[in-house]
Parts: structure tokens; C-alpha cells; sequence
């Protein structure tokens, strides 16, 4: 029933925006849907704001890191491979002729942009803390995101899509997601000599790194919370790289990266990268794999209680 609730405003901000767009005159709700973009920006900004937060409390910082950034580029490739060849290579993808044409210079620029806000919100943080200012102003990536989620809204009613683009079997792929994020988990611990039960909980986040944070670190240690959370951080940030980069020739593999965030922090991205044909199905794997995440993870984490 949390997991319901905690849905429902992102919900909310998606159903406002819709309705916005539908009763305000067209070239008002046009000019809201072209603030799209600068708001990514935005919100990648406060992200990396409160990464840079987080830094000063964690300990181990560097072996944290590096556990973290194997895992979440591991775990982040089996799935894109594995979704690759399940889907992108069986179905052809189609209407994305002007996600296409965005050119190798754009995508790189784009990325490049991604990072830079999320790099200067980490040193804007951090310098904060070293000068000894008040780091508190900062609004929480929340407001950003539902701000996000009514500029969607809004674009959705002035460029529909096509809900019937979700066959039966883009309804399963929830499974394969969750299976490869799980062999790739194990294989990862095991070939650095980890208990494979901690490469399982590191997997089952699938982006949620609010969620995974705070359970690993209640049922385990600080530590493990840590690397859990970071993991999860880092899926979201390279799932922005596969978007960019691979969205428009393999979109169902490149939304299946972004996992839970599918469906609120990367659905931006999505929708400029892969184009508003894929809206239906980052929502729908972004909700399922939210709903399915407490469950899993709670499950993973009684596998320490034997």
C-alpha cells in the first residue's frame, strides 16, 4: 500500500499536466512543452547536488566507488544485451526516423551537457560544505521532478501516443530485466570473491537508489547501503548514456536499462532520445519494476537472515 501511495503523485503530476494541455489555449501549452529540455538540466543538477551532499558521510568512499561503478555498468549491459537480442533485433523499430537523425555531435553534446550538470551540482555542493554556507535552500529533486512529470503531461496531449505499441510480449519483459540484473549480479560477486548474496541485493534495486539505500542499509550496514545506493545511482546516470547514444537503434533495450526510472527521472530522456513512442513503455516498466522492488529487495535481504 506505500509503494501505491508513494505512486500516486507521480501519477498526479502526469494526469494534471494532461489535463493543462487539454483545456489551455494551443500555443500556451506549446510554449510549456518546449521547457521540457531545460528543465532535464535542472533536475540533473539537483541530483548531482545531492550526491555531493553525500559524499562528506560516506566511509570507504573510494572502494564504495568502485564497487558501485562495476555493478551498475555490469548489471547495466546484461541487460541491455540481453533485451537487445530479445526484442531489437526480432522487431524492427519503427517511428524513429527523427530520433535517428540526431547526428553523433548532438548525442554528444547532449551527454555531455547530462554531466556537466550533474558535475557542477556536485561541486556546488561540496564547495557549500567547504566554505560552511548553508546547503539546505536547495528545493528537493522532487519538486524538479514532478515539474518534469506536468511538462510530459502537457507534450503528451500535443503529440499522442499509441498505447497499442505494447504487445504481449513487451508485457513480459519485466522478467528477462529482472533475471539479467540477477545473473549479472551473482557473476560479478562471485568473480570478486563476494558473497553472491550481496551481488543479488546490489542487483535488485533496478534504479531505485532511495529505495535500496535505505533497506540495505537497515537490514545489513552503512557500507553495504552505501554501495547499494550508489549502484542504483549509477544505473540512472549511465542508463542517461545509453539513452543518448543507442535510444533511437535499440529503444526497448535502452529503456530497460533505466529500470524503475523509466517511468519519472529518465523519462525525459527517454522521450528525446527514443521519441514519444516509447512513452507507454517506460511507464509501464518503470511502474512495474517500482511495485516489484520493495518485494524483491525485501526478499533478497531475508536470504541473510539464514
Amino acid at each position: 500500500m506505500d509503494i501505491l501511495i508513494s505512486l500516486l503523485p507521480i501519477c498526479l503530476a502526469v494526469l494534471i499536466g494532461m489535463v493543462a494541455g487539454r483545456f489551455l489555449p494551443k500555443p500556451f501549452s506549446q510554449m510549456i512543452a518546449r521547457t521540457l529540455g531545460p528543465f532535464v538540466w535542472v533536475l540533473l543538477f539537483a541530483i548531482g547536488y545531492f550526491f555531493g551532499l553525500e559524499l562528506n558521510n560516506l566511509k570507504s568512499v573510494a572502494d564504495v566507488l568502485k564497487l558501485a561503478t562495476i555493478f551498475s555498468i555490469g548489471i547495466s549491459c546484461t541487460v541491455w544485451i540481453v533485451i537487445h537480442f530479445l526484442y531489437d533485433t526480432k522487431h524492427r523499430v519503427q517511428q524513429q526516423e527523427q530520433a535517428s537523425n540526431l547526428g553523433i555531435a548532438h548525442v554528444l553534446m547532449e551527454c555531455a551537457c547530462a554531466f556537466l550538470a550533474i558535475i557542477l551540482g556536485a561541486c556546488g555542493a561540496q564547495l557549500l560544505i567547504y566554505l560552511g554556507w548553508n546547503t539546505s535552500f536547495m528545493p528537493s529533486t522532487t519538486v524538479f521532478l514532478y515539474i518534469l512529470l506536468f511538462i510530459i503531461g502537457v507534450d503528451i496531449i500535443n503529440a499522442p501516443m499509441n498505447f497499442k505499441a505494447l504487445r504481449p510480449s513487451i508485457l513480459l519483459m519485466p522478467i528477462p530485466i529482472m533475471l539479467a540484473s540477477s545473473v549479472a549480479g551473482v557473476a560479478i560477486a562471485w568473480l570478486m570473491g563476494m558473497d553472491i548474496r550481496h551481488g543479488l541485493v546490489f542487483s535488485g534495486g533496478f534504479g531505485w537508489f532511495s529505495l535500496s539505500g535505505v533497506m540495505v542499509s537497515a537490514k545489513l550496514n552503512e557500507y553495504y547501503g552505501a554501495v547499494a545506493l550508489l549502484t542504483d545511482l549509477f544505473r540512472e546516470l549511465f542508463s542517461i548514456i545509453v539513452l543518448f547514444f543507442l535510444g533511437a537503434k535499440s529503444p526497448n533495450a535502452s529503456v530497460a536499462v533505466a529500470g524503475a526510472t523509466a517511468m519519472d527521472t529518465t523519462l525525459p530522456i527517454i522521450k528525446k532520445a527514443a521519441s514519444n513512442h516509447y512513452i507507454p513503455l517506460a511507464l509501464y516498466i518503470g511502474v512495474l519494476l517500482s511495485l516489484i522492488a520493495p518485494f524483491w529487495l525485501g526478499f533478497l535481504l531475508s536470504l541473510f537472515d539464514k
